[in-house]
Formats: C-alpha cells, structure tokens, sequence
C-alpha cells in the first residue's frame, strides 16, 4: 500500500513512526490510521515564483484596486 520495502516498513515500526496495534507477537496497522499517518505526512509547497499558481496569483494582484 505505501509503496515502500518491507526492510523499511520495519525501520518505521522499530522506530515507532507507523500507528500499530500489538496482539501478542502479531503487529498490524489499521488502514483508517495508516491512511490518516500518510495525510499528515503529505505536505506539498508551491516553487515560489514559478509556475501556474504563481502567474494566477500575480493576475488576481495586478487586478485588484
């Protein structure tokens, strides 16, 4: 689901960076947390003067009083 190896997905958990639940010896991550763990995870900046947001946001400048 997350794309990653399974080498990796076990660093995260050693380190304690995925929402687990342990059963006994069994470790499982409920896909409601792991999908919410993603969002916050997830962050995405605009290039500062690039692009089309950035042409938008000089129009909406350029037309205002």
């Amino acid at each position: 689901m997350l794309g990653l190896s399974r080498s990796k997905i076990f660093e995260l958990l050693a380190a304690g960076e995925l929402p687990v639940v342990r059963i006994g010896r069994a470790t499982r991550v409920a896909r409601e947390e792991l999908e919410r763990w993603v969002a916050e995870q997830t962050s995405w900046q605009p290039r500062a003067g690039q692009g089309l947001l950035h042409r938008l946001q000089q129009r909406i400048e350029a037309k205002s009083p």
